[in-house]
């Protein structure tokens, strides 16, 4: 498990908020003579409801441990389409 060399300070209460793995795009590239994005991730964000609106705080690329309790399970935003076929 990676550790972490400085302790964040978390603007919020990781009870009432919500985790999601996010993809970030970092350009684009050509192949086969069509545009794609480059996309690196997944990174951790934490996503809440406050003074009327939506705010986003990025964790990382590993969750913390004490956050874990409250992952019930793992929401993919962003992710990648399966290729059809």
């Amino acid at each position: 498990m990676a550790q972490f060399r400085m302790k964040k300070e978390f603007p919020f209460d990781p009870a009432k908020v919500t985790y999601a793995l996010r993809y970030t795009s970092k350009g684009t590239f050509k192949k086969d003579g069509v545009t794609r994005q480059k996309k690196s991730g997944p990174y951790w964000y934490a996503n809440w409801f406050e003074d009327g609106r939506i705010h986003t705080f990025y964790i990382g690329k590993v969750l913390p441990e004490e956050f874990r309790p409250y992952v019930p399970d793992v929401t993919y935003i962003d992710q990648p389409s399966p290729k059809p076929g």
